[in-house]
């Protein structure tokens, strides 16, 4: 009886898997699912996600929700307001996090495999490419859904005070899974094509960048390709919310985008509902899914083979090497002689992208950027082409963050890279000091992303030049961009010797850049907020405003706003402003050698 009833549940549970929609991911998804409920940096996910949504609510929480001296009708009405701009701001930090999340997530989704030489093995397996796909995309999209999830009791609890239509929800949902899933599969695809995650992710934002907002903006209006463009997209839906409609996109919505939020001559989409921008969504992504099945499976079989080499654009430089011209035995080169600190030797040598055309690419882009800016300057000067300033605010954006993003993925895998090729343990058994080899590490880290500083000083040339920024912001953003360098560098050697993954220690980096920056500075405001209604509390004002003045970004926003008192108007006022940025420049170094210590 007992055989019977085992067997029946055998035949059934084989024909329930038949039917089954997760048959499509094998058990590639089962293996990727258990994987990530083990390793600690899902956790970790979580807490920086959760903590970023704090960030973003706070502000307005704090700002709608503070009891004080004010009639109960006035509170209950700057409630109502403040639920509907917390959920607003709610959708939008879901809308730009989670694509970020699925590009970080995917990032070694077969790099790693291709890194370590498992993808060929993988092939000896009954499961297919598709299935390879689907299975390590669906995991992290599960991820992916477990971090909206975490919002939705704040949502309903904000629908008693409020909140929002449930149709802006639904359409704000839709847009932002549909843009994670397009993100990841681009990422998958891009990860069959590279061996290291950092520059797996560099190489899916700068591709999505440049395909859905640069291509888009840089066209006339009226232009088809201007439909591909998400953040107009969600920008319709959330203009539509607040006058009521949700499908009718016509006059009113285009005078309200044309006048408040774009320039007359930009292009922007025009009468379209968000779901026809989903469904060209999960067209561009099942087209991403097919082409990524194909290149996993064909570079399996090549690794499988021993053929590692897979297009001339993509081969590495020892394969190269590795093959004879015209017959002839390769001469191996005399060894070199190591001069000077071996650590800073090596770092000095060790390329920034170990192929010749990204690594060429990589240079010339930031000068590219910044010829650019000069052009639209100049030309905006001479009063021609005036529609090309509207591209100066992403020029600059651009810019501007490509050092500290570059300083952040070089300096989280100095350490992490080391340990995923197996090199770690052999350094330090080497007789090199602890401190020799993270100075050579910042010496590897500065020479790899100089190129990118040396454009933000170019880029502050050129401003002076054309008489928008006055000469000292240059000493001033010096010292700023100094500060934030060696806090950068310093936290992410740190994480980077703790965990094994570079992926991890880049998360782990951002968190505690985001805590220190971003947290810490809103923990301050509302100090200084309950103090500021407290009359016993007053004196301690001046303290509050220095600490919250030590945030460098805080620096950097009231010197480009020129709230900054120049020299010949107040000078001791400017005295003691220049004094305070020095005075915060000190203090982060101080802070920087102190973790360097402690790593």
């Amino acid at each position: 009886m007992l055989a019977a009833m085992d067997t029946f549940r055998l035949r059934f549970s084989e024909r329930l898997w038949r039917i089954s929609p997760m048959r499509l991911a094998g058990p590639s998804l089962d293996k990727e699912l258990r994987t990530a409920s083990r390793r600690k940096r899902t956790y970790g996910y979580r807490l920086l996600y959760v903590i970023g949504l704090l960030l973003m609510v706070l502000p307005y929480w704090t700002d709608a929700f503070y009891v004080g001296r004010t009639p109960i009708p006035l509170q209950q009405a700057r409630m109502a307001e403040g639920v509907i701009h917390i959920t607003s701001r709610m959708m939008w930090f879901q809308f730009l996090t989670l694509p970020m999340a699925s590009v970080v997530l995917l990032s070694g989704a077969f790099s790693e495999e291709i890194a370590k030489r498992t993808l060929g093995v993988l092939m000896t397996t009954p499961i297919s490419g598709f299935q390879m796909v689907a299975g390590k995309l669906l995991s992290a999209l599960s991820q992916l859904v477990m971090l909206m999830l975490q919002s939705v009791p704040i949502l309903m609890m904000m629908g008693i005070y409020g909140g929002l239509d449930w149709r802006f929800i639904a359409a704000a949902t839709g847009l932002t899974l549909c843009c994670s899933l397009t993100a990841g599969l681009t990422t998958v695809w891009v990860s069959t094509y590279f061996r290291r995650g950092t520059v797996v992710i560099i190489v899916t934002l700068l591709l999505l960048t440049m395909v859905y907002i640069v291509v888009p903006q840089c066209l006339l209006r009226g232009h088809w390709l201007g439909y591909i463009n998400p953040l107009n997209i969600f920008v319709l839906v959330e203009t539509s919310l607040y006058q009521g409609m949700y499908y009718d996109y016509h006059d009113l919505i285009i005078k309200l985008i044309d006048d408040a939020l774009l320039a007359p001559w930009i292009s922007y989409p025009v009468a379209v509902p968000y779901g026809l921008f989903c469904i060209f969504q999960l067209i561009v992504s099942f087209g991403l899914l097919i082409w990524s099945a194909k290149r996993v499976r064909k570079k399996g079989y090549q690794l499988f083979s021993g053929q590692s080499r897979l297009t001339r654009w993509f081969t590495e430089p020892s394969e190269k090497a590795q093959r004879p011209i015209g017959g002839k035995p390769i001469e191996l080169k005399p060894l070199r002689t190591v001069t000077g600190n071996a650590m800073i030797w090596k770092e000095l040598r060790t390329p920034m992208l170990r192929r010749r055309k990204l690594k060429l690419a990589a240079i010339v882009s930031p000068l590219l950027l910044l010829n650019s800016i000069l052009f639209l300057l100049m030309m905006g000067i001479s009063g021609q082409a005036r529609w090309l300033e509207m591209m100066m605010p992403l020029l600059f954006i651009m810019i501007s963050l490509s050092p500290f993003i570059m300083t952040l993925l070089f300096s989280a895998g100095a350490i992490s890279s080391e340990k995923e090729h197996g090199t770690w343990p052999i350094l330090l058994v080497t007789p090199l000091s602890g401190w020799t080899i993270l100075v050579g590490k910042i010496v590897g880290i500065i020479k790899k992303t100089c190129v990118y500083w040396l454009s933000v000083l170019g880029l502050i040339w050129v401003l002076i030049y054309v008489n928008e920024c006055p000469p000292v912001t240059a000493v001033l953003i010096l010292l700023i961009a100094g500060q934030m360098f060696l806090w950068i560098c310093a936290s992410g050697l740190f994480w980077g010797s703790l965990v094994r993954k570079t992926a991890t220690s880049v998360v782990l980096t951002i968190l505690s850049l985001v805590v220190c920056w971003g947290l810490g500075t809103y923990v301050i405001s509302f100090i200084k907020d309950w103090c500021f209604y407290n009359t016993f509390s007053r004196y301690n004002m001046w303290l509050l405003d220095s600490l919250m003045c030590l945030n460098p970004f805080v620096q950097l926003g009231s010197i480009l706003q020129r709230e900054y008192s120049w020299p010949l108007h107040h000078l001791n006022e400017a005295l003691f402003s220049t004094v305070f940025v020095f005075g915060a420049f000190v203090l982060h170094c101080i802070a920087s050698f102190v973790l360097l210590a402690i790593t």
